[in-house]
């Protein structure tokens, strides 16, 4: 009898002890759960994907299809960007144009216009500094990218023409790809006349020109329209998502003017519509007597192309002309930022 109390007694002495370390153990896991939830190994952590930077700080369009090195199709199948642009029809005004937009979120770093430019205790001459300063970078930067890609279309198509010399797939690809994004039908590996369009196409505006113009159309950074939509250059669209109602539009008309994630985009987006749209032919192939013969890029004489930019007509140029010398701007395709 005292046998069979003293086994029971071990025995109960057994399971409260097992419940008891299951318990323990229990609560420790808890415990780690609440303190670290979600976690992974060190090597298995996910992160954020990486983006492809095109040049002002935040990932944007860009009218320029990708290697494939850096992630572009390796196939011959257009980008959708490029196809976009493409198939856009000749709108009624030639600045209605209006480059397509990044999904990117807004950027609020260098490519923002400074708040000053709407202080009106700040003068009309330091504003324009500001203006200048703020844009002026950015102009440069986009001139750089033109000529970095203006040098490999040359390349490539000097290398096409050699006898019995073939491009690579991806260059070829690369190449056609980029003549459908300026509006170009034909293969300018076949056709001479779609390469010599390509060479007229991929080049560098006047820094000059490109403030004169966005001072005149957003009134040196004052303007709602810059303001609220980062639009320097008075682009149009008539995508309601994509645009401002201007307060003043005349009765049946419907366009907007477009909005940008940020002032870097709008300069993309301006530089593109010039170098492609079929209205400013005349400023194109004025860029090309230059370069046949050895001129630099003259602010006043490309603006003689801007006629169709504005319905002012000869009006618009003459004001461009005016903006550009009683600014002197023509000196910033030359000056350093820092002379400036």
């Amino acid at each position: 009898m005292r046998t069979r109390q003293s086994y029971r007694f071990y025995l109960i002495i057994i399971v409260i002890f097992s419940t008891l370390l299951a318990y323990g153990r229990a609560a420790t896991a808890w415990g780690r759960y609440q303190a670290a939830p979600h976690s992974y190994p060190v090597a298995y952590t996910p992160g954020p994907v990486q983006a492809v930077n095109h040049g002002y700080g935040t990932p944007r369009w860009t009218p320029y299809p990708l290697r494939p090195s850096q992630g572009g199709p390796a196939s011959r199948s257009v980008p959708r960007q490029a196809l976009q642009t493409a198939a856009l029809t000749t709108p009624v005004r030639a600045r209605q144009q209006a480059a397509p937009v990044s999904t990117s979120t807004r950027s609020n770093t260098t490519t923002d216009l400074p708040a000053t430019l709407t202080d009106p205790a700040v003068s009309n001459t330091e504003k324009k500094q500001l203006f200048i300063e703020k844009l002026l970078p950015l102009v440069r930067a986009e001139n750089e990218r033109l000529e970095k890609t203006r040098r490999r279309v040359l390349s490539l198509l000097a290398m096409n023409a050699e006898p019995g010399r073939q491009l690579s797939e991806a260059d070829a690809d690369w190449l056609r790809q980029l003549a459908r994004s300026y509006r170009i039908d034909d293969d300018p590996l076949d056709n001479e006349t779609s390469a010599a369009a390509l060479k007229n196409k991929v080049d560098t505006i006047p820094a000059g020109l490109a403030i004169a113009q966005a001072a005149n159309e957003s009134a040196w950074g004052d303007s709602r329209f810059a303001r609220e939509g980062n639009n320097l250059f008075g682009i149009w669209t008539y995508d309601p998502a994509k645009g401002i109602k201007p307060k003043n539009r005349a009765a049946g008309k419907t366009h907007l003017v477009r909005v940008y994630e940020d002032i870097g985009e709008s300069v993309r987006s301006y530089m593109h519509n010039l170098n492609s749209h079929p209205a400013y032919q005349a400023l194109r192939a004025e860029r090309a007597r230059l370069r046949a013969t050895g001129k630099p890029l003259d602010a006043i004489v490309l603006a003689g192309g801007l006629s169709k930019y504005s319905e002012l007509g000869e009006e618009y140029v003459k004001r461009i002309r005016a903006m550009i010398r009683d600014n002197k701007l023509e000196r910033l395709d030359h000056a350093r930022l820092a002379a400036v």
